[in-house]
């Protein structure tokens, strides 16, 4: 009895030192670091970790005042080609060539795709057929006939894009040559207008 009292006894004393030891604690700041809200006036300059992040830091500003620079160029540079006699229509004449180019890729690179999600389908398949296994069997040609519906919505759609081109293409080549006409309609008229004036 008495020894279990002693214990408990010396078991509180510990754990009322241990409270009032952690309440007086301070916290200490790193090195070169002091704890507040002017901490950063505050650094050493010699310190090494400090320098380390100044350095870091004008780096980081280094590098955004460049990629800056670099999009104010590429802005001036495509205004300077608009202002200096570039046709309006070479843009977009390079745009839909750009446009035409992609298009033939993206078709390509879906075939591509089907041809190979087909062919690792079959080889299922026919893995499928020779252990005589009725469920991936099932499974397999399931599959199959959901890529050839995405394979065939795929293409209807690129095919739609295609044609909506096309004809946007065409629109604007009928437009180019009507005007073209009325230009050439108008020039002998004004031709006859000063001919009559002069006499």
């Amino acid at each position: 009895m008495k020894k279990t009292l002693i214990i408990f006894i010396g078991c509180l004393v510990l754990l009322a030192c241990t409270t009032t030891f952690a309440k007086n604690k301070v916290k200490r700041p790193r090195p070169g670091r002091s704890i507040g809200p002017d901490s950063r006036e505050n650094a050493d300059p010699n310190d090494p970790n400090v320098q380390a992040r100044a350095k870091r830091i004008k780096q980081r500003v280094q590098q955004r005042n460049a990629k800056a620079q670099e999009r104010a160029k590429a802005t001036t540079k495509k205004a300077t080609q608009v202002k200096s006699g570039h046709k309006k229509g070479s843009t977009l004449k390079v745009d839909k060539t750009k446009q035409k180019e992609s298009f033939t890729k993206q078709i390509a690179h879906e075939q591509e795709k089907h041809k190979t999600r087909q062919a690792k389908l079959e080889r299922i398949r026919k893995l499928a057929e020779d252990l005589g296994d009725e469920k991936i069997l099932a499974r397999a040609n399931k599959l199959i006939k959901k890529e050839q519906a995405r394979h065939d919505n795929k293409m209807q759609r690129l095919q739609k894009k295609r044609a909506a081109i096309k004809s946007k293409e065409e629109i604007e080549k009928k437009i180019r040559e009507k005007v073209k006409e009325s230009k050439k309609n108008m020039a002998p008229k004004e031709k006859d207008g000063n001919d009559a004036n002069d006499n």
